[in-house]
């Protein structure tokens, strides 16, 4: 990565140098900005640079970031109330320096680095596909896929370990294999509960989150094990129940299914199970073992 900015920290060492830093300012501010950043408790990260204000904000969060030991996902710029998308630039800066304050979501940045190992180690092999998309990035695209995901859910706002994780998938890489398939402008949600794969070669399976904790006592489970919120449930069907309920399932749906009710082209080949207590289990157990896991442990023994 070019660098789109200059340490002014370099030039102001001594007092000798302090006719070269006007000079050298004077030059730069017809295309440059001088920028200090400070987290909300008013501690100074980073600065003062001159950053080039054409250049995208995404470079400058990078830069931030690296110096909090953070991925680039976590860290969030703002210029007074003012959140700074990172595909926009500094251009819209009025005078030759200001401060910006820098947000840091640390369990957006736990989950990042979990999903980046993740991704990396390819968990399962040959079968492990990863497609050419995702964001890395806090983009306006991704804060409205979040947008649209929240509607969905019919809730306002998620507790604070799935709303990093949220943010985490939809800035995410796809990736599949024949039992598994994500895919980040995928994401569905219904009733409390967030679908996070699909699909897969038939027979169909099911992955989703439940968002709330509620699932097991709203679909009539048994499943005590799975009251938690941001808890990972999977079944798997031969028949396809997104078409068969004519959206994503809710949990009403599901303790039909549960029951036996809907007969129509469905037969169940793994019955509706909780899998994991939240979705940083189910990964660190995907890595371990190769297979996502329930349903994908259960098909590749």
């Amino acid at each position: 990565l070019k660098p789109c900015w200059l340490n002014l920290k370099t030039f102001t060492c001594h007092r000798a140098w302090e006719s070269v830093v006007g000079r050298l300012v004077s030059l730069l501010m017809a295309g440059f900005v001088e920028v200090t950043a400070h987290m909300m408790s008013g501690r100074a990260v980073f600065g003062p640079a001159a950053v080039d204000r054409s250049a995208a904000v995404a470079e400058l969060t990078a830069a931030i970031a690296k110096e909090l030991d953070q991925p680039p996902l976590a860290v969030q710029l703002l210029l007074g109330e003012h959140v700074l998308p990172p595909e926009d630039n500094l251009s819209q800066v009025e005078g030759g320096a200001t401060s910006i304050t820098v947000a840091v979501n640390e369990l957006v940045g736990k989950y990042e680095v979990l999903m980046q190992k993740f991704i990396e180690k390819k968990p399962g092999g040959g079968s492990f596909v990863l497609t050419l998309k995702g964001e890395r990035a806090l983009s306006a695209k991704v804060v409205a896929l979040k947008k649209e995901i929240l509607e969905k859910l019919q809730l306002d706002t998620v507790p604070g370990d799935v709303d990093a994780w949220l943010t985490v998938l939809l800035s995410s890489i796809g990736f599949s294999n024949e039992f598994f398939d994500f895919d980040p402008d995928k994401l569905e949600a219904s009733d409390g509960l967030l679908y996070f794969s699909q699909g897969g070669a038939s027979p169909w399976n099911y992955y989703f989150v439940d968002v709330k904790g509620d699932f097991a006592s709203r679909a009539h489970l048994d499943d005590d094990q799975g009251a938690a919120v941001g808890a990972v449930w999977c079944a798997s069907f031969y028949g396809d129940v997104v078409v068969i309920c004519s959206r994503s399932p809710c949990a009403d749906d599901w303790r039909k299914m549960s029951a036996g009710e809907f007969d129509e082209d469905l037969t169940v080949d793994f019955p509706l199970t909780c899998a994991t207590k939240s979705l940083q289990e189910f990964f660190e157990r995907w890595m371990k073992t190769g297979s996502a896991p329930m349903i994908c442990e259960m098909m590749e023994t």
